[in-house]
């Protein structure tokens, strides 16, 4: 807004608002106009008669030639006041005047009119919006490269916004190639010229301009120069959204087949489990002998147990077979070894080839499990020897008879082709 004071032909001050350059320049050409047409005027009564219509002429030559001179003094004076001229300086407020911050969980969407029915964007908490016209129920805002309709009761503002924002420090960023920094709102004095990147202090705006700390002095900076980075998210575009939502849509879809074939394999497991125990169970009903001892085993156990009397002594008498079955428990009773069968039979180095060394079946071993004892008599001695049936007392170790040292040992039994031995 420009203010032009001077004073009129009668002599009476005035005042005059112009809103820009242009209209000052208008105005102007005007006043030089008017003194053109002074001019010809008088030009026109120049050469005439000295008749009493002379008389006439030359009195009203008279007049134009003081309207003449009072036109030309006044052109002076609009010469004066060209150079006068003031821009009335713009109202100040807080940096964060008609800003608001979104404060749904996890998002809160945008629409383009306030009729709510066509989506536009979407503002997911602690966006930043710059508030456009404020509603009774939907305010119109913009964030990002999106403009839309929100509802109020997802906002926060001004003041309320700059409390929930208060641990965030703002930075005014140059956004174009150059930018000037002027003294006042009036642009009157640029204070520094700024680059692409910059960084400042912003500590209020005008209607158009951002003002910063510029070395603790005020600085003003037009809008379109500058950004502020208040640390927040802003808003994404519809195009944005339906982005994540069809790549929510594809990891759903993921997630649901994968728990589809999980299920799948967890049931194929279970039932896989009940077949297994179904046979262990059968294979012990068939050979006629039911377990029933103090030492708490499990269905599994017992089979491992049969599986490892097979494996050791398939070839032996049943009487060997049984031993094979007591040694072991014996070792479960002995607290220098396992307290389990499963750790004793793994135990490294203990039964040629059956542990991995790391505490589990050897894949040979393994395929003996799944397969069961080659022998019901495996079944039945292990069956036996976990009822209590003992024909080696507390022996807790046994050997081929071909590789025993027989003297060495304080009492011993053989059986078969084996030699048990404490």
């Amino acid at each position: 807004m420009f203010v032009i004071k001077g004073i009129t032909s009668a002599g009476k001050g005035f005042t005059m608002k112009l809103i820009s350059r242009k209209a000052m320049a208008c105005y102007l050409s005007a006043i030089t106009a008017t003194s053109l047409s002074c001019a010809v005027v008088l030009g026109a009564y120049g050469n005439g008669a000295t008749t009493g219509e002379q008389q006439v002429t030359l009195k009203a030559s008279a007049e134009f030639s003081t309207l003449a001179l009072k036109q030309k003094s006044l052109q002076g004076d609009v010469k004066a006041l060209e150079s006068e001229y003031v821009q009335e300086e713009q109202e100040e407020f807080d940096i964060y005047h008609n800003i608001a911050i979104s404060i749904a969980d996890p998002y809160v969407e945008m629409f383009s009119s306030s009729a709510a029915t066509v989506r536009c964007g979407r503002l997911y908490d602690n966006s930043v919006v710059y508030v456009i016209e404020v509603g009774k129920a939907m305010s119109k805002v913009t964030s990002g490269d999106v403009t839309g309709y929100v509802l109020n009761s997802n906002l926060c503002f001004d003041d309320e916004a700059k409390d929930l924002n208060s641990d965030t420090d703002l930075a005014a960023v140059i956004t174009s190639a150059t930018a000037s920094i002027y003294g006042s709102s009036n642009e009157l004095k640029v204070i520094k010229e700024a680059s692409n990147g910059e960084e400042f202090n912003p500590i209020g705006r005008t209607e158009d301009y951002i003002i910063v700390d510029v070395d603790g002095t005020k600085g003003y900076i037009k809008n379109s120069d500058v950004s502020i980075n208040f640390g927040l998210d802003y808003a994404i575009t519809e195009a944005e959204v339906r982005e994540i939502e069809a790549r929510e849509a594809e990891e759903a879809a993921r997630i649901a087949e994968e728990e589809r074939l999980r299920q799948e394999e967890e049931e194929r497991a279970r039932q896989e489990e009940e077949a297994r125990q179904a046979k262990i169970a059968a294979a012990f009903n068939n050979v006629g002998v039911s377990y029933n001892s103090g030492m708490s085993v499990s269905s599994d156990e017992a089979w491992l147990l049969a599986c490892v009397i097979d494996w050791e002594a398939s070839g032996e008498p049943y009487e060997g077979k049984l031993a094979v079955a007591n040694v072991i428990l014996n070792r479960v009773r002995s607290p220098r070894f396992g307290n389990t069968i499963a750790s004793v039979v793994y135990a490294k180095s203990q039964f040629s080839g059956v542990s991995d060394g790391n505490g589990g079946p050897s894949s040979r071993f393994e395929s003996r499990i799944a397969n069961g004892p080659w022998s019901s008599d495996s079944l039945r001695a292990a069956s036996e020897a976990l009822s209590g049936v003992n024909n080696i007392g507390s022996y807790t170790s046994f050997r081929a008879t071909s590789i025993a040292n027989l003297a060495s040992y304080s009492s011993y039994t053989i059986i078969g082709n084996h030699c048990f031995f404490a």
